[in-house]
């Protein structure tokens, strides 16, 4: 024998409305919750989906309207011995939750506890689902891992997580540690993040924050809110314009190697992103006044970018009929490291900067286990700005409208020879003193006639 009611939905008038249904013995049960239908916005078990507004506020309303029901038959099935004398009728039952309304926890309370009992994952969920529906999956892929982290602190903590526990700056310290701590197979992710990476999941957890705020399910305080994880500086590698040409030219036996290192330099003249560079086609290549460029829209941000074609860059195009070849990103970065690794190219050292929860953990690996396929679109940005290329003709072919994003793709190096060429009239040290001897290049002065004959006197 069913003791709890269930919710139907029952049309009054031009409307349908959600009810708290039940029978026993022939008497039924249809309490009002005063909430109307929204079609394809009901689950299964006519509560409200993430989709409605205010949804959180609605489905604690209505089930608390339906906990007082069930309270209520409990309470009439247990007064009486036999079940078939039991008469449920539906003017006691409104009054029992009008009497028992000043004594039940209000809707605001409801909420909470119906927030608790879904859980941060269940909103989480929610939240994710709406990201996918504004933005591409390149642009949303740092939720999933922070959905993933936040399980495995689940596990890690051996309980659910509640809005209140995340709601403490401790929280945001603990769950800062575990993330920086290497895992061991049993979790979705690795850990053992760095304070770059970790700051990307904070991001995405304060986004996650204003989601929630936003939806009227929960605020946090300010402390959470504005908890930071300082960036450090990354090591920035780009290709030379000398270094480009000498990989082209460099002898590779096999056909597919080739292939790959020529969609490499190719997009070290070009500057795409790999999205953008996948899809290109020979008409994205017009010949205007002499000139081959490249005009498209770019996949990531929807701009139009124009990139006139160097000779360089048009040999590789005019090779391949300016229909490349097309490689996933993925199968493009691993094929790329293993060519440069069988060959032993760019096999210098360099110093990766690393550092967790502050501490430096920098260490030293090979120029080629830096490069991947956006090495090209910053290796073409630096080499422009070292050939004196406007910035704005830069960012007509990038696509870029900050500044301040273009110089981040800029790799600053030293050019000895250029630098020095800038101060080639400054005075040279005394080398004995190592100072500047001041009379070194200062105009003399005409002698006056009567020292001029007194130094002749002498001379003779």
């Amino acid at each position: 024998m069913k003791t709890q009611s269930e919710l139907k939905v029952y049309s009054t008038g031009n409307y349908k409305y959600i009810y708290c249904y039940y029978k026993l013995n022939g008497y039924p049960l249809k309490i009002p919750t005063g909430c109307k239908v929204e079609e394809g916005k009901m689950t299964k078990e006519n509560l409200y989906k993430s989709t409605m507004d205010d949804y959180v506020n609605l489905n604690a309303k209505i089930t608390k309207i339906k906990s007082q029901v069930d309270r209520f038959i409990t309470i009439k099935i247990s007064r009486e011995i036999l079940i078939k004398n039991v008469k449920i009728k539906q003017s006691e039952c409104l009054v029992y939750i009008n009497r028992i309304n000043s004594q039940e926890p209000t809707v605001k309370e409801f909420k909470k506890m119906v927030v608790d009992k879904q859980g941060v994952i269940y909103h989480f969920d929610n939240f994710y689902k709406r990201k996918a529906k504004e933005f591409p999956p390149y642009k949303i892929k740092y939720y999933i891992s922070l959905k993933n982290s936040l399980l495995d602190y689940q596990k890690h903590i051996k309980q659910e997580l509640t809005f209140d526990m995340m709601n403490t700056y401790d929280f945001c310290l603990d769950f800062r540690k575990f993330i920086s701590t290497k895992h061991s197979d049993d979790y979705l992710t690795d850990g053992g993040l760095n304070d770059n990476t970790i700051n990307k999941r904070f991001k995405s957890l304060k986004t996650f924050f204003r989601y929630l705020d936003e939806s009227e399910i929960y605020t946090f305080k300010s402390a959470v809110r504005k908890f930071e994880v300082n960036l450090f500086p990354i090591n920035l590698i780009s290709l030379t314009e000398s270094e480009v040409k000498a990989l082209l030219k460099f002898d590779f036996k096999l056909d597919s190697e080739r292939t790959v290192i020529d969609l490499f330099c190719l997009n070290c003249y070009l500057g795409l992103r790999f999205s953008d560079l996948y899809t290109l086609k020979e008409k994205d290549f017009p010949f205007v006044n002499g000139h081959y460029s490249l005009k498209k829209e770019t996949q990531k941000t929807g701009e139009e970018v124009e990139i006139p074609i160097v000779p360089f860059a048009l040999g590789i195009l005019k090779k391949y009929n300016f229909d490349l070849p097309k490689f996933s990103n993925q199968y493009f970065n691993r094929a790329l490291k293993e060519i440069l690794k069988n060959h032993d190219l760019f096999n210098e050292a360099i110093v990766k900067k690393n550092r967790i929860l502050g501490v430096n953990h920098d260490e030293s690996l090979l120029k080629r286990e830096y490069i991947s396929s956006h090495t090209a679109r910053r290796s073409f940005i630096t080499n422009c700005i070292e050939r004196n290329i406007p910035l704005n003709l830069i960012m007509a072919a990038t696509g870029h409208k900050d500044i301040r994003t273009v110089n981040r793709y800029i790799v600053k190096k030293q050019n000895t020879e250029r630098f020095l060429s800038g101060f080639e009239d400054v005075e040279v040290p005394n080398e004995k003193e190592g100072k500047t001897n001041p009379k070194a290049n200062k105009p003399k002065r005409p002698k006056s006639p009567s020292k001029a004959k007194s130094i002749a006197a002498n001379d003779e």
